[in-house]
């Protein structure tokens, strides 16, 4: 063999080496960030710094109320007696009143309390917030009942996510609509994990609100691969999260 043929070969390889290595990278990959900023466009979220949202699920009424960095976000439901209780936190604090009256509770069952109410109204609002996650990375897209979603993993820490800890969860947004039509999520450390399932989805005051299937299992599965565990049909009959007498408008006049 020649040494100009040898060279030639030589460079045969290096260049198949190099495209090799162009097709292996995928240049199309998304940005997790651009994916999560479009579907809050999609959901009306967008900008919104203020505003008051209610609605009712699994006969508890909530009200949410933001202008800006300042929030409040009330509770209100029937007691084992019948009383009226009454949750709010906002940013100096939580209170809770029975039947008007304030009850003063333990440090440890405050944070408990308070908690419950910020993390219930974080996961009914999602998408909302999502932006704001500690850690935003693309797990790769994927099919679910013939649509292709985009899979994103996110981390949430405790002031963001209302649970006193930090939260991980993983969505499913639709790469043609941006909707976030799927989420997964363990709601204890050592619990059973969930899958969502969104359904019902309606447009209130500019904001798309939507109903859930709810999934489990104690199976020890990824929360990313719980999509295959769906497809395969392999959870249980779901529970159902409706939300109810939903309304949104801008904060009142003073």
């Amino acid at each position: 063999m020649s040494v100009v043929q040898k060279c030639l070969n030589s460079g045969s390889r290096l260049m198949l080496s190099a495209l090799l290595f162009l097709f292996s990278c995928d240049p199309t990959e998304p940005d997790p960030k651009q994916v999560v900023e479009n579907a809050l466009k999609a959901h009306g979220h967008a900008g919104y710094q203020q505003g008051v949202i209610s609605f009712r699920t699994g006969g508890v009424q909530y009200r949410v109320l933001r202008h800006e960095d300042a929030f409040v976000y009330g509770r209100t439901f029937k007691g084992h007696s019948g009383q009226r209780v009454h949750d709010v936190v906002q940013n100096s604090g939580f209170t809770r009143t029975v039947n008007d009256q304030e009850v003063k509770m333990s440090q440890e069952m405050t944070e408990e309390v308070a908690s419950s109410v910020s993390k219930e109204i974080f996961l009914a609002l999602l998408p909302f917030n999502l932006n704001n996650a500690s850690e935003i990375d693309y797990e790769g897209n994927t099919e679910l009942k013939g649509e292709m979603y985009h899979k994103i993993r996110f981390r949430m820490p405790p002031e963001k996510n209302g649970a006193g800890e930090e939260m991980e969860l993983v969505g499913w947004f639709h790469e043609r609509t941006h909707m976030l039509d799927y989420i997964a999520y363990a709601p204890e450390k050592e619990g059973a994990v969930q899958f969502w399932e969104a359904k019902n989805p309606r447009m209130v005051g500019g904001i798309r609100f939507q109903d859930y299937n709810i999934y489990a299992t104690t199976h020890r599965i990824s929360l990313e691969r719980l999509d295959n565990t769906f497809e395969l049909g392999r959870f249980n009959e779901p529970q159902e999260i409706t939300l109810e007498e939903v309304k949104a408008s801008d904060l009142p006049s003073l």
